[in-house]
């Protein structure tokens, strides 16, 4: 809802699973041929190009997984090494068990490395749209 909420009016918009990210599609390529389509948790696409019928077309700025203990190793292995070579912006994983979020953003290299992780109490900066924070204390609430 902080996303959402942040980026009202804006170009940017947020999208919550069910919906279809096809991260290395190529131009003249069908939907229906692409074999790399994930549904992330949530996703930011400022990219309105990017968008049709079928979902998203390439890399979302911002991605959140969120952890359930039969994702974990997916979504801090698999996944993120797929969102490292589609060039996605920023990289969230949340950990409802831990009330945390772990933040991967990519180096020079395209790299992804752990940049921060936070706690419920704080207050978690989100590179990929500037100016906007989200209090980790509603996200994990009691």
């Amino acid at each position: 809802r902080q996303l959402a909420n942040y980026l009202e009016g804006k170009k940017c918009e947020v999208y919550a699973a069910p919906f279809a990210v096809r991260l290395f599609e190529q131009d003249g390529d069908r939907p229906e041929d692409v074999d790399t389509v994930v549904e992330p948790d949530i996703c930011v696409i400022c990219d309105q190009s990017k968008l049709d019928k079928h979902g998203c077309k390439g890399a979302p700025d911002l991605i959140v997984e969120i952890l359930s203990p039969s994702a974990l190793r997916h979504d801090r292995l698999v996944k993120l090494n797929l969102y490292q070579r589609a060039r996605v912006r920023e990289y969230w994983i949340a950990d409802p068990k831990n009330r945390s979020v772990t933040v991967f953003l990519p180096d020079s290299n395209g790299s992804f490395r752990l940049h921060e992780d936070y706690g419920r109490e704080d207050v978690a900066k989100v590179s990929a749209l500037d100016g906007c924070f989200i209090e980790l204390s509603k996200v994990f609430s009691e």
